[in-house]
């Protein structure tokens, strides 16, 4: 059996743990996403700003642990919304995939016909929140 190239740290599985729970709870009100970095042995953790919320997390990091709070535009939740509403059109507009990012940017959206025009009907209804690709995604 290989051995995994980047071996898990505990500080940082329990440090992004800790903050996810957080930024889905008492603090989703802030809260974009989290990347985890095993490598460099650090979290980013985005977030719309608020002094309580960086507050708050950076208590919940171990000095051990590399913490960087990064602005997003929008939060998980208000995305989660957005994905809801674009979904709807899935069928008349062919999507494939909508993906939430981690640092609350724009919805990824990936469509199974003409990108451009579906970003023009999106950017229509939701200036400015959608990224339009075309692709397929195929089940296994």
């Amino acid at each position: 059996m290989a051995e995994d190239p980047i071996p898990l740290d505990r500080d940082v599985t329990s440090a992004a743990e800790a903050v996810r729970e957080y930024g889905l709870g008492g603090g989703r009100t802030w809260y974009a996403g989290l990347r985890v970095d095993h490598l460099r042995r650090g979290l980013t953790v985005y977030r719309v700003a608020h002094d309580g919320f960086d507050e708050h997390v950076r208590s919940l990091v171990s000095p051990e642990v590399g913490l960087d709070v990064v602005d997003a535009a929008h939060t998980r939740d208000e995305l989660e919304a957005m994905r809801a509403q674009v979904w709807e059109l899935r069928q008349p507009l062919r999507i494939e995939l909508i993906s939430v990012p981690a640092e609350g940017d724009k919805l990824r959206v990936v469509v199974d016909g003409s990108a451009a025009k579906t970003q023009r009907e999106f950017d229509r209804r939701w200036p400015g929140l959608t990224r339009v690709t075309r692709g397929k995604i195929h089940p296994v």
